[in-house]
């Protein structure tokens, strides 16, 4: 590769991922729509930016309040092969080209989010983590929270860990999050 496509690509690859990004979250919002997802009590919040005390910021993807729980929501919107388990600090996207690239655990990006959602919420509240691949390509990843887009409806309308939120309790959580 030249130098000027490395550095054009080095200046534009962010903006694409960003944007890749953006498109994926999109996607996952409106999976948790109610038109689409059915009549379900619950409250949800996108794209909430929380400061801690080094004023670091924390960008959480979607946050999903529901009577069966609270879900921390990273949407990655990879394409191609995803590897990775739920121990490795680092997972790999196999493009069909045969490129390999690495990038944060996001399961681990998620364990980040959910401590800062605690410091707002109290140790009241089990916050739960789930991470959604938008190009339904989960099938290589070992983790039972790590779902397709296509399987989230499910995953979310059939998890149990016995809590039972009423809806009181989801406004409160709901707005101190916010």
């Amino acid at each position: 590769m030249s130098l000027l496509k490395k550095v054009v690509k080095a200046i534009a690859q962010p903006a694409i991922n960003n944007h890749k990004g953006k498109v994926g979250e999109a996607k996952v919002d409106s999976k948790l729509n109610p038109l689409i997802f059915g009549k379900v009590e619950h409250r949800q919040i996108n794209n909430l930016i929380l400061i801690d005390d080094m004023g670091k910021s924390h960008q959480i993807d979607h946050i999903e309040i529901r009577q069966n729980g609270i879900f921390c929501i990273e949407t990655k919107n990879y394409i191609g092969w995803i590897f990775g388990s739920e121990n490795q600090d680092k997972w790999t996207q196999s493009l069909y080209n045969g490129e390999k690239h690495q990038f944060v655990n996001p399961l681990k990006q998620n364990k980040s989010h959910i401590y800062h959602m605690s410091q707002v919420l109290g140790k009241k509240y089990r916050i739960n983590s789930v991470v959604v691949m938008v190009q339904n390509n989960a099938d290589k990843i070992y983790c039972s929270n790590v779902v397709n887009l296509d399987d989230l409806k499910s995953y979310l309308k059939n998890f149990n860990d016995g809590t039972n939120y009423t809806i009181e309790e989801m406004d409160e959580i709901y707005n101190k999050l916010l």
